[in-house]
């Protein structure tokens, strides 16, 4: 890690808000950043830059291991068709086991043998490892898995027949509710306004323990949240300053043990469309609230952030220290970043629960409870 806090450039960048799949994702040790331009798949390194993800066509990482070795994602194949791929040190293999061509996959364990994700056509989850692949028929769509692959996190829809899109629906209005998911059975996680309210997941913690998203609020158009089973769902409240009836806070990515949490605050009216008129990457901790990510490198950090506009926080590290996502750099243009946040003085570089996924041989646990 940098001494200082740092923001680099990872160039243009795919954006999709309708799936909320394509955009940069970091693995968990903090190396290595996956995303897409121009249709092209990458990964970028610090001491690398950028180096193209082999295919026949158009590429889009959505998920990444601990180590970065291993990413997921949709690619073109030989027969012309784009399908669930993973790539494993840069090597392509299209996951056949998936039925669905259309199927798209949103994470990956932090070993990179359980990819978890959803069918476009038959608008419900999958879960798939090595040797074994599991239709789930009462998840619609899975968002997130836990770094030992057992705990899912994703959402169940009403008022549509497709998986294809989180904000349109066929046949009336969409209602979400967030859900995680284990060896079969739902935990449905509520939502701030009640019974009758709406959640969406948006991520879950390495450990499996954290559920970061939004929900329906009484005071905001959407309240970011923070499950966990112990507490429930706690809204985070609103983006200093953005209180009011059409402002929204929603989290994307959270830290491996859940202290840390990354998103976006967001013109509700203006969000859920491919022409944001005004969005801000926010980060959140349990000591100082919902802030803007770019006032903390200002203030905290002293680092000159003039020029960018960083529209949205979409990955975070397990330490908590890599951020990425997107915004608008010093040209105008759309661009992923990499936020490198300095070491806390005393704090050990590697809790030992950030170890066990390394050490860990791929396809090893209980396949029972898988």
């Amino acid at each position: 890690l940098a001494a200082t806090a740092t923001l680099e450039s990872l160039g243009p960048v795919d954006i999709d808000t309708r799936w909320l799949a394509y955009h940069p994702v970091v693995s968990g040790d903090g190396s290595t950043v996956a995303a897409s331009a121009a249709g092209a798949g990458f990964t970028w390194t610090r001491s690398g830059g950028r180096q193209l993800l082999p295919g026949f066509g158009v590429c889009y990482p959505t998920g990444i291991s601990y180590d970065g070795l291993v990413v997921v994602g949709k690619a073109q194949a030989g027969d012309g068709y784009v399908w669930p791929t993973r790539w494993i040190q840069g090597t392509p293999t299209v996951l056949a086991t998936v039925p669905d061509r259309y199927a798209t996959p949103m994470d990956v364990s932090a070993d990179g043998s359980i990819v978890v994700g959803f069918q476009g056509n038959a608008g419900r989850a999958f879960k798939r490892a090595e040797h074994a692949y599991w239709d789930i028929t009462n998840l619609h769509k899975a968002v997130g898995v836990s770094a030992d692959g057992l705990t899912i996190a994703g959402n169940i829809y009403q008022g549509r027949s497709t998986g294809w899109d989180d904000w349109t629906s066929t046949g009336g209005n969409v209602t979400y509710r967030a859900y995680t998911w284990r060896n079969w059975a739902l935990a449905d996680l509520g939502s701030l306004t009640g019974s009758g309210g709406q959640s969406y997941a948006g991520g879950i913690s390495a450990d499996g323990r954290v559920v970061v998203g939004f929900s329906t609020s009484p005071t905001l158009a959407h309240e970011a949240f923070r499950w966990t089973a112990e507490t429930g769902m706690v809204g985070l409240g609103a983006a200093p300053g953005w209180d009011g009836a059409r402002d929204g806070t929603w989290m994307t990515a959270v830290s491996g043990e859940g202290s840390t949490i990354v998103g976006v605050a967001f013109d509700e009216s203006q969000y859920l469309t491919y022409a944001c008129r005004e969005q801000r990457a926010v980060i959140w901790d349990a000591r100082r609230g919902l802030r803007f990510l770019d006032d903390v490198l200002a203030t905290e950090y002293g680092l000159d952030v003039r020029g960018w506009h960083l529209d949205q926080a979409t990955g975070i590290s397990d330490d908590g220290r890599t951020i990425v996502g997107y915004g608008r750099g010093p040209a105008g243009a759309m661009e992923g970043w990499v936020v490198t946040l300095p070491e806390p003085a005393g704090m050990a570089m590697l809790l030992p629960w950030v170890l066990w996924p390394v050490r860990r041989r791929r396809g090893e646990g209980d396949s029972r409870d898988r």
